[in-house]
């Protein structure tokens, strides 16, 4: 096991002094702040990738990916190589899935951790560094700094305070008044499993002894002090993913994580919070690193309801669904499209995507008829047969709703702006989400206006295409996404097919598309001609693989050029089974081991 070495039970000890233990705060953070940790040692501190990352309006290209969560682009850059077929290059037979490192806890992780551990629901809010949309939880991304140390603490005062007002719900001898034997058992088992590990003898010291100078008041103080020492520790708030302690890590070589750093790993990935009881008792006694056993847990994991829906959850993530929330409808425009419609939508498309998910193929993301519709969402979209408020499953005939996800609403109109279609972002979903492209700089300066300004103001997207295809600034990047938001160009802002726009004219849904390989290029017509194509195009697949592997391992895989991700690539393009996918990730001896860099 590896424990972040600093005692901050005694430190915390030392420098109260005489005050009253029920007013304690532990003094570590504020020594984190003060060096704003993050993950990396040495590391500047970097922002949270949003969901809605490209934070762009109009033509704009952002600096980060729409939706894809495997490509995000340091603004100014030059386009890197994007993914490439598994066999076309050599991949690195030794390397493995990411570099060892310390990983801080989300808000939402906390809140999970205290709830399944402790058996209490506290304040979704508990650091304050978060914004209110989705993010992308990467590794590297996120510290303690000062602003937020202080709410780290108060968070743990106000949790602990709650935790300990039932003494008999919350220790494991359901007793108001604990002896010495129930307080240890306690801080072995329960806190034990809060910090993701067994504890040193050192640790059961330094806590019980914060119990015995806090229960002087009563055990209920004596139990809060402990929790809000825990609540707050490192060890809480920071996993690791180190391996085993060693006295010289060697730069080069690699590390196995230890069997309780691998379940959390599993568990943060499928669950968002701790390993469960199973899963726990196997990392505990060492029979995880077991491949048999490893393989029995990641199947039993995989059929649990609340591991598919956190799953589905991350395919909302990979496809950009969230943009609908960010970038809210004209409501002049259209009054239809209520609140409970949105939030019908939003549900249709996680039922969508679970549906194949969990009872499908990858090929029937893009080939599929199935709609999950209620009466509002179907009279929205002028199609018949679902009644009520809850959503229906339909099999949907007409062809402007046969290309599987690119045809569905929720993908039409999360990527479509506030009041028109949007062939930029439409474009980049596929992009970035479908085929991992390359990556896309920020735009040249006041590149939308001088746009605006070259073109009458009734000019179509396609009108706009053209001119940014025509002009050297613009063309280099917009050549390789346009076209793919050109395809889709005959269903409005919320997704509604329209085969002519207000003059009565048949709207334009053909473009060439280029630079995605000799399965995707070409000339192309509508929706459901692309649909075609990325159903059989490798990169597709091994796209997907990208985006949850960095979901997974809380950094870009979109340059990973490793034979451990290659297999897992490999695994998927052969059976198309998204829980193959999963299976074949988290049992990959690169998922168990960490590069030392």
């Amino acid at each position: 096991m590896h424990r972040l070495q600093i005692s901050e039970h005694s430190h915390h000890a030392a420098i109260c002094g005489g005050e009253h233990l029920a007013r304690l705060g532990v003094a570590l953070l504020a020594c984190l702040a003060a060096a704003g940790c993050t993950a990396n040692v040495g590391s500047d501190q970097r922002q949270r990738v949003p969901l809605d990352g490209n934070n762009a309006s109009g033509g704009s290209v952002g600096t980060t990916g729409t939706g894809g969560v495997g490509n995000t682009a340091a603004g100014g850059a030059s386009p890197s190589t994007g993914a490439q077929p598994s066999g076309a290059t050599a991949c690195a037979p030794e390397a493995s899935l990411a570099p060892a490192r310390i990983w801080r806890v989300t808000d939402a992780q906390y809140v999970n951790v205290v709830r399944d551990v402790f058996g209490a629901s506290i304040n979704a809010e508990v650091s304050g560094a978060q914004g209110a949309n989705e993010t992308l939880n990467l590794a590297d991304a996120a510290g303690v700094n000062a602003s937020n140390a202080s709410n780290y603490q108060a968070s743990a005062r106000v949790a602990a305070q709650k935790l300990a007002s039932n003494l008999a719900t919350l220790l494991p001898c359901a007793s108001a008044t604990p002896d010495a034997n129930c307080v240890d058992q306690f801080v072995r088992t329960t806190v034990a499993r809060a910090y993701r590990r067994p504890l040193t003898e050192t640790e059961v010291t330094e806590l019980l002894a914060l119990y015995n100078l806090g229960a002087t008041d009563g055990p209920q103080v004596g139990v809060r002090v402990v929790l809000e020492s825990v609540l707050q520790s490192a060890n809480f708030l920071w996993r690791t993913e180190l391996g085993p302690e060693l006295a010289t890590p060697q730069v080069g070589t690699k590390v196995n994580l230890t069997p309780s750093e691998l379940a959390a790993a599993m568990s943060f990935f499928l669950n968002d919070s701790v390993p469960d009881a199973s899963l726990w008792g196997k990392a505990v006694d060492g029979s995880l690193q077991n491949p048999a056993l490893l393989a029995t847990e990641v199947d039993r994991l995989l059929t649990l309801p609340d591991v598919r829906t956190r799953l589905t959850g991350d395919a909302k993530l990979w496809l950009g669904m969230g943009r609908l929330e960010a970038r809210p409808k004209d409501a002049t425009l259209f009054p239809e499209f209520t609140a409970t419609a949105k939030d019908a939508l939003l549900e249709s498309g996680l039922r969508f995507v679970g549906n194949v998910m969990w009872n499908g193929q990858f090929s029937e993301l893009f080939t599929t008829k199935k709609m999950f519709l209620n009466q509002e969402l179907g009279a929205l979209y002028g199609i018949a047969g679902a009644n009520g408020t809850a959503l229906t499953e339909l099999e949907v005939s007409t062809p402007e709703r046969s290309a599987g996800i690119l045809s569905q609403p929720i993908i039409l109109a999360a990527h479509a702006s506030p009041s028109t279609s949007d062939v930029v972002h439409r474009g980049l979903f596929v992009f970035r989400s479908l085929v991992c492209g390359a990556t896309i700089p920020k735009p040249p300066a006041n590149a939308v206006r001088d746009a605006l300004a070259a073109l009458p103001a009734d000019s179509t997207e396609k009108q706009f295409a053209n001119f940014r295809a025509q002009n050297p600034s613009c063309q280099g990047c917009h050549s390789g996404f346009d076209s793919l938001g050109l395809v889709q160009e005959r269903y409005d802002a919320l997704g509604r097919y329209q085969a002519s726009d207000a003059q009565g004219q048949p709207i334009d849904e053909s473009a060439t598309i280029v630079g995605l390989g000799a399965d995707i290029d070409g000339p192309t017509v509508g929706v459901r001609e692309l649909a075609g194509r990325l159903q059989t195009a490798r990169r597709v697949a091994d796209c997907a693989v990208t985006s949850f592997s960095t979901i997974a391992l809380g950094q870009s895989a979109q340059q990973d050029n490793s034979c451990a991700l290659r297999a897992v690539q490999d695994s998927f393009a052969s059976s198309g089974s998204f829980a193959d996918l999963f299976r074949a990730l988290l049992s990959s001896p690169g998922f168990a081991t960490r590069d030392v860099k």
